[in-house]
């Protein structure tokens, strides 16, 4: 089969070289791809075998022919005659049927409000023992000391110690920080001048799209300027499923059916059944898939897409285009091994242990089922696997330490699930109706806004060079959205040197926009634990801090205070000279300096530590203000609370380089250094008596 295979494709190869015309070349394609179709006796969709079929030599074989012949069609330019068999076979694909999708969802009561007044209560959820007050950890129960704190876990290869080790794929396609205006009117145009004013801005390394969104969303509603944006990401899984949701927004007719099919595929484990036909058939005929060589095409009656992508980035689209029979049960059976695998139990035991009863019942909800919609809500309809989280052999994307909330204001979302009925017991509900009201609101400014979007697959160092290859693509901007790319493990300060000439100097207010995540692990000074003096700052700190409720009389359940108190003990430790020291020793002067930037004394986009107060010092600390706040920072957040924003501007626009605040250890107190001795007592106290529980002993 390989040999005739291999045979056949060198004829095609052939005879598409002696074809000048794209027409004739197309009808050769399309004359071999049925052949080719008739011969097997099987559809073209499955020579990729699914994960339920025996992986056969002759699969394997299948795999290669089905690169050779991808390859070849890129050769000769005819990628976007694939998209043309796609739509063809789909439509002879049969579809499945099942229960319709019900309206679109605007109001409903979470079951954990009242287990005798609403007819949608399961009870035996709501009885559950999770959401008891005596529920204890698997290593509690079982007397033994939790792996977490065994230290089997090592750092990821090439990474310093110190790096939490992942369980699962490990691709990121959620945002584990809350989105961002990257424009923040308010603080720098002002929202009278942005009304009119015209716009670009990059998102270099974009990620998922919530910081899009958030931004569109800010800017006020009558806004009668242009926009440009350009969409960048070197990850195809993440570009590709970017220009699904944006498509699916701006195509779908039904705005409010659009945002839950937008939402699913960008969260949910399985689709709607209406997916293939609502959905998947208007986008697939649209005029954005019959374009992707750079041509724009009309998303909307006001906003135009532009698409470049690399011939490895249509291959990867063309795969997940194409019709699949994933098995339902194998797809759940992956996203359960990733996040329910029994030897993560600590893990997750440790996550419910810092979160409120009814939190670890929404979450293991959906750790079990992978669905966003409100607790109570139908799911029957939820029936098709979504390729958008898995890959072609049907393993899941994520890791186990991902939560599709962790992207989002949890004030906000909270708010927009009690205005819609819910409480926010109903985590996930919340989330479903904060995220859908959101993109509703992008879906209709998609349509009305003057919006010109422009995708691409670039390696972010490489992204000015190909702006400039394209003449009508934008060649300066307002905002340039950098993520955290700065980090030293991913493409380090000295993109700076490639972005700094992108911006805008007829704008004063144009600014990049540098996200540190991972800094610290080069930086051991910045673990508060290698330091007596700032470990013992932040223990006094979080006791005198109202809010938190911690003292040493209050530090029971052992598990759950202990363990929460060491993940949060860095929002009380000022991290900014270990900071600045970091960013000297990678040079962030000197490459700044030539690029013709300055780092900004006090940040007016988005604040420099999350959680923090925008326009604050760098050396400010996050604000908690309320044990509400804290319990959403401390227990919800998946932070390790040393991210740090740095926004860059014009050398003549912000004056010197900043100072951040430094500890003078000469100013301690007498006081302070007894409370050192009795902090690190305390501690040690702490973990005897939780070894002692862990044991049985105590």
């Amino acid at each position: 089969m390989a040999t005739n295979m291999q045979a056949l494709l060198f004829s095609l190869d052939k005879s598409l070289s002696a074809l000048s015309s794209t027409n004739d070349k197309k009808a050769a394609l399309l004359a071999f791809l049925d052949k080719l179709e008739r011969d097997s006796k099987r559809p073209l969709n499955l020579l990729y075998p699914s994960s339920n079929i025996l992986k056969t030599n002759s699969n394997v074989e299948d795999i290669i022919n089905q690169r050779a012949l991808e390859n070849l069609i890129a050769r000769h330019g005819l990628q976007q005659e694939m998209f043309e068999v796609q739509r063809t076979q789909f439509s002879r694909t049969p579809l499945k049927f099942g229960t319709p999708m019900p309206p679109p969802l605007g109001r409903l009561s979470c079951a954990n409000q009242s287990t005798s007044k609403s007819r949608f209560c399961l009870k035996d959820d709501c009885r559950n023992i999770l959401r008891s007050p005596s529920w204890s950890p698997a290593w509690v129960r079982e007397k033994r000391t939790p792996k977490f704190v065994e230290g089997s876990d090592s750092a990821p290869r090439g990474m310093p110690r110190g790096m939490p080790h992942t369980f699962g794929m490990g691709l990121i396609l959620w945002g584990n920080t809350p989105a961002v205006d990257i424009i923040n009117a308010i603080d720098n145009e002002g929202m009278a001048d942005i009304r009119n004013r015209d716009l670009s801005l990059a998102f270099v390394a974009s990620g998922d799209l919530r910081n899009m969104v958030r931004t569109i969303n800010k800017l006020p509603g009558d806004y009668t300027g242009t926009i440009k944006i350009v969409l960048n990401d070197f990850n195809p899984v993440v570009v590709c499923r970017n220009l699904m949701i944006l498509s699916i927004l701006g195509i779908v007719e039904d705005i409010e059916e659009a945002a839950e099919h937008a939402l699913h595929l960008w969260y949910s484990i399985f689709q709607p059944l209406s997916y293939q036909t609502r959905v998947f058939v208007p986008v697939m005929q649209s005029e954005i898939f019959r374009s992707l060589n750079g041509t724009p095409a009309q998303l909307t009656p006001s906003t135009t897409m532009c698409t470049t992508f690399s011939v490895d980035t249509i291959a990867f689209l063309l795969d997940k285009l194409r019709p699949k029979d994933i098995d339902p049960v194998v797809a759940n059976n992956a996203f359960n091994n990733i996040m329910n695998a029994p030897e993560r139990v600590d893990y997750r035991d440790r996550y419910y242990a810092s979160v409120k009863p009814s939190h670890r019942l929404a979450l293991k909800e959906w750790r079990s089922y992978g669905l966003v919609l409100p607790f109570g809500a139908i799911t029957a309809h939820m029936a098709i696997p979504n390729p958008w989280l898995f890959t072609h052999d049907d393993r899941l994307m994520l890791n186990d330490s991902a939560h599709p909330f962790e992207g989002w204001d949890f004030d906000e979302m909270f708010s927009a699930g009690k205005a819609h009925g819910t409480t926010e017991e109903d985590l996930i509900g919340c989330l479903f109706f904060y995220v859908k009201d959101q993109l509703v609101e992008f879906s209709k400014r998609l349509r009305t806004f003057k919006i010109q979007i422009y995708i691409s697959d670039e390696e972010a160092r490489q992204l000015p060079k190909t702006l400039k290859s394209h003449p009508t693509f934008p060649q300066s901007f307002d905002r340039v959205e950098a993520s955290n790319i700065t980090d030293k493990n991913y493409v380090g300060m000295s993109v700076l040197s490639d972005l700094g000439p992108l911006l805008n100097k007829a704008n004063p207010h144009a600014t990049i926009i540098g996200l540190f995540m991972n800094w610290y692990l080069w930086k051991n000074p910045a673990n508060f634990l290698s330091s007596s003096v700032a470990f013992d700052d932040a223990m006094n700190r979080m006791a005198s801090c109202p809010s938190v409720g911690f003292s040493p009389t209050n530090i029971f359940p052992l598990n759950q205070k202990v363990f929460e108190m060491i993940k949060s003990l860095p929002l009380f430790h000022d991290t900014s000279k270990s900071f600045e020291e970091y960013i000297k020793e990678e040079k962030e002067d000197e490459i700044t300096s030539k690029a013709g930037l300055q780092s900004r004394r006090i940040n007016r986009i988005v604040p420099h530590r999350c959680f923090a107060k925008l326009g604050a010092r760098h050396s400010e600390l996050p604000v908690i203000d309320s044990p509400e706040r804290w319990y959403k920072v401390a227990s919800l957040s998946g932070m390790s609370f040393y991210e740090r924003y740095i926004e860059w501007g014009h050398v003549t626009d912000h004056g010197p380089l900043p100072v951040c605040a430094r500890v003078n250890t000469r100013l301690l107190s007498a006081f302070s250094v007894l409370t050192s001795a009795y902090w690190h007592f305390l501690l040690f106290s702490l973990f005897f008596l939780l070894m002692l529980e862990c044991y049985g002993i105590l």
